[in-house]
């Protein structure tokens, strides 16, 4: 299906670069404001505090030696350094510092761990010729500029703050070739070209000049600022979108993929996977640019098997539409589902219930969301009451939001104070399955596969059908991405940007890991697959991944024949 993908060509602006006198640096005491105003901003919001204290074993609290590092940069740039560094630490998928600057630099080269190595991945021709470039996808990248390849990704890890971490390593990975400021204070400091060591698979050791092709404009500094006789910064300023997960996969799939040789250009591979589909595979969605998944059957040993890929989970009309479509027909032509979310780049977890709705025939309890509270979310459950109230709803879910309400009053009254799981997709945790006009359940009954990676945000979505016993999960565990974010303007002077995971998720059951305590949280944890299945091999990378699709393919065969 490479032969029909989709990828929009985005337009690349010209590098601009803006000299400024090095003297024009914001001031010591200034940092330390912007730094205590950013700390003040998780002391208010941060939901998850305890459980990164406790179990993470990071105090976003204990600040003293942020400080002294924030009393000893040399300049803009190392403060944003630090800042970032600061907000890395606490290992969370939706909670990341960046800055306000449009520059990226692209070496055209992909780069992803395989079986431990960084191999390249993915080849833009139209910029890097075979003749002066005769590397291949396969390859492995030693070291760009004399620097490791091992000792990049360990420096670049700060700024992957991924809550899995093999997630992390990867994304770090990646920005070996791919560097964006926004992210990256530094990112603009580098050369024209980068000496790139690759060690090719037929033993020989070649070192070639890259280019770097800059685009946007860099952020040198911030530049001088008056402070008030007095200062005293004002409260960090919330913008209106709550978010659910995707601001590290938005950066990445910024890249323009359109020139690139190979399976790789970005590890959000979009609509379509990055492994090749079985030989028999008959393709219904997926082909028309209106199409927001992808999907078809394909025979496998006696059984007829549907597969759906979910590459974001748009909670639109449209989406619930194809979505219903689809699952009627594979209600009728299949004896099981296999549904990949590998990859998934962007997720709304309402939209996730509302996916599952169609795939669970009964009853289900969704997700909890614990909350620190403050008066952002006093005004939300108070408004949800309001509304109830005024559209005439049924007493027993006007007495729910009013209960909301006087948990979020009094975790407010409390220092620090958290609610326990409440409700945020519907009155109530439990969803009920998808009907017809008539009543009619229509939701699918038949055995499901659900294939899982460490980079997806998907884990709403696994961690429900794995606790309702629904899927037979296949892959690896999931990013650990346990509550959504809100973004700040939490830095005055600097103009610094914080995004921040505000709430945690609680599952129905808990779960039990090598790694962490017993608990019902996401966050971290992850969602752990019943049968595991690594993808990231040399030989699934130049292969199609047809050792994974077979060893996929054969557990859901299995399942089915085992649950039909």
């Amino acid at each position: 299906w490479r032969t029909v993908k989709f990828i929009s060509n985005l337009l690349r602006p010209t590098i601009f670069l803006f000299c400024i006198s090095a003297s024009a640096q914001f001031t010591k005491q200034q940092k330390v404001a912007d730094f205590n105003q950013l700390a003040a901003t998780f002391a208010k919001n941060y939901t998850a505090y305890e459980w990164k204290r406790d179990v993470v074993k990071y105090d976003v609290l204990s600040i003293q030696p942020w400080l002294d590092k924030v009393a000893q940069s040399k300049d803009d740039l190392d403060f944003y350094d630090i800042c970032v560094d600061y907000v890395s630490r606490l290992e969370d998928s939706n909670s990341q510092f960046f800055i306000d600057s449009t520059f990226f630099a692209d070496m055209h080269v992909s780069v992803d761990i395989y079986d431990g190595k960084v191999l390249i991945d993915g080849i833009d021709r139209t910029a890097l010729t075979t003749s002066e470039f005769p590397f291949e996808v396969g390859d492995e990248l030693v070291s760009v500029d004399g620097r490791t390849a091992a000792d990049l990704i360990q420096s670049f890890l700060k700024y992957a703050p991924f809550s899995n971490p093999v997630a992390r390593r990867r994304l770090a990975a990646g920005m070996i070739t791919f560097r964006d400021q926004s992210i990256m204070p530094r990112a603009h400091e580098i050369g024209d070209a980068a000496k790139f060591v690759v060690l090719r698979q037929n033993g020989a050791m070649e070192t070639y000049d890259v280019p770097w092709k800059k685009s946007g404009t860099p952020l040198l500094q911030v530049g001088p600022i008056q402070s008030p006789a007095k200062a005293s910064p004002r409260s960090a300023a919330a913008t209106e979108s709550l978010f659910d997960g995707g601001r590290i996969s938005s950066q990445l799939a910024s890249r323009d993929k359109s020139g690139f040789q190979g399976p790789r250009a970005s590890p959000f591979p979009g609509l379509f996977p990055n492994f090749d589909p079985p030989s028999n595979f008959k393709p219904r969605l997926g082909l028309a640019p209106a199409d927001i998944f992808l999907s078809g059957t394909f025979k496998s040993d006696t059984l007829t098997l549907a597969y759906l890929r979910i590459h974001n989970f748009a909670n639109t009309a449209a989406a619930i539409r194809q979505l219903q479509t689809e699952i009627a027909y594979f209600q009728q032509n299949s004896d099981g589902l296999i549904i990949d979310v590998t990859g998934t780049d962007s997720v709304s977890f309402c939209g996730e219930e509302a996916y599952l709705s169609y795939l669970i025939p009964h009853t289900f309890q969704g997700l909890g969301y614990e909350f620190r509270a403050t008066e952002f979310w006093l005004n939300v459950y108070a408004t949800q009451l309001q509304s109830a109230k005024s559209a005439n709803a049924a007493q027993w879910i006007i007495n729910l939001y009013d209960a909301y309400l006087k948990q979020m009053q009094q975790a407010y009254s409390e220092r620090g104070g958290k609610t326990g799981p409440l409700g945020r997709c519907r009155p109530t945790l439990s969803a009920d399955p998808a009907e017809d006009a008539a009543g009619n359940i229509i939701a699918y009954t038949k055995p499901i596969g659900l294939l899982t990676d460490e980079i997806s945000y998907a884990d709403v979505f696994a961690a429900i059908l794995q606790d309702e016993q629904r899927a037979l999960i296949i892959g690896q565990r999931t990013s650990g991405l346990g509550g959504g974010a809100i973004q700040y303007s939490a830095a005055n002077y600097s103009e610094g940007i914080v995004v921040m995971n505000v709430n945690q998720l609680t599952r129905s059951k808990e779960v039990t890991t090598p790694d962490y305590p017993v608990t019902r949280f996401i966050e971290n944890v992850g969602v752990r697959p019943d049968i595991v299945v690594e993808y990231q091999t040399k030989d699934n990378l130049l292969n199609g991944g047809s050792a994974y699709v077979d060893t996929v393919t054969a557990a859901a065969v299995d399942w089915i024949k085992k649950n039909k």
